[in-house]
This record gives C-alpha cells, structure tokens and sequence, in this order.
C-alpha cells in the first residue's frame, strides 16, 4: 500500500488483528499514518519487520493495544503527540519495547505542543496528561542528530 493520507483505520472495533502487512510511505508524506486506531479496544498488530508507521491515539479512548515487530522509517519512529489545549485526557501505562529504526528522521518523540506548520493554533499548553511511558531495547539508527525529542507541556510535563 502506498496511500496519501491514511493506510488502514481502526475506528470503534474490538478483537481486531492486523498480520503481514507491508505499509510504505515517502518520509516527506506529511500526516501519512500507516495504522490509525482510535476508539477501539483488544487490536494486535503483528508486521513482518517490514516499513511501518505506526500511530495510536489513546486520547480517543484506545485499550488493551498490541504492537510487536516492527520497523519504522523513514519519517516518524516511535510517536506520542497532543494537541496544545485543555483536556481531560491522558496517556499512560505505555510500553516500546524491540522496536528497529532505520534511518529514521524523528525515531522518538513526545509532544505535547503539537502544533502543525506553527499555524493556527490556540496558544494553550497541553492539558493531557502522559505518565509510565517506558521505551526497552529500542535501537537503529536516526537521519537527523536528534534521535530523541521531549517537548513538554508547561502545565503537565510527562512523568
């Protein structure tokens, strides 16, 4: 699949498993999620260490999420990211673990002043809160100097 926006979504679902599939896309492809799940729970994904990217969005009420074998390049690795504005929502509990990167241009990244093309957005810090985020046995390599990138919201910086 070589798909401009989304590759597969996985909206409102419960028991889904994803296996042996191989999703590409160019790195400069903005907004291009290889796997989108929101709103669902019990979903394993299963690659075949093929070109994944990946993208959970836990703020949408996403439980119980199994991603294992996969390999991220060349634009986005290993992602959480929040939008700046109040919220009630949270991330935590989150595993990465046995993860390769492959000339990655951003491998791991935590923003919480997510904020696209720096346009447009109100100018509030985030108020999603991230805690318990552990990141075990990632390795590869990064494209650019900065492998691992923390943007911190002001008023609920991740623990």
């Amino acid at each position: 699949m070589n798909s401009e926006l989304y590759h597969i979504v996985i909206n409102g679902c419960e028991g889904v498993q994803v296996q042996g599939v191989k999703i590409s896309a160019p790195g400069n492809s903005p907004n291009t999620d290889g796997i989108h799940v929101q709103m669902s729970t019990d979903v394993t994904i299963t690659a075949p260490h093929q070109d994944y990217m990946i993208v959970s969005r836990p703020p949408y009420g996403t439980t119980n999420l199994w991603i294992e074998r996969v390999t991220c390049g060349p634009g986005h690795g290993i992602r959480i990211k929040t939008w700046g504005k109040p919220s009630d929502g949270f991330v935590k509990g989150v595993v990465f673990e046995h993860a390769l990167m492959q000339n990655v241009q951003n491998p791991i990244i935590i923003d919480q002043n997510y904020c696209p093309n720096n346009r447009g957005c109100p100018n509030h810090s985030s108020g999603v809160k991230i805690s318990g985020v552990t990141y075990n046995d990632i390795r590869g390599s990064s494209a650019t100097q900065v492998a691992v990138n923390f943007d911190c919201s002001p008023s609920n910086p991740w623990n």
